[in-house]
């Protein structure tokens, strides 16, 4: 996936790793900007996004500004998701001091 418009991005951003999973990266390409690239970035993950951006305002869901799927037989076997960034204490970080 590449920007449309290189005059409003900072191309001297330095683009930093922020999660990784078996089958995708997160990383930040952009002060504003997050890309999720990978066999685990689904158009059911970007279906449901936007579903909790739309019905549930209250929970915090970046907003997807783009997105690319590779498809083999009608399945998606590849794909990024270009989001937005909300900065903040991530999922994985704050489970861990959940109660049952």
């Amino acid at each position: 996936m590449e920007f449309d418009d290189p005059d409003e991005y900072d191309i001297t951003f330095p683009r930093r790793q922020i999660a990784w999973q078996l089958g995708s990266v997160v990383t930040q390409v952009q002060p504003t900007l997050i890309l999720k690239k990978g066999a685990k970035a689904r158009p059911l993950e970007m279906a449901a996004m936007n579903l909790i951006y739309e019905y549930a305002p209250s929970i915090p869901v970046p907003f997807i500004e783009g997105y690319d799927f590779r498809y083999r037989g009608g399945v998606a076997y590849y794909g990024e998701l270009l989001m937005d960034y909300i900065s903040g204490e991530t999922l994985m970080a704050a489970w861990t001091k959940l109660d049952d």
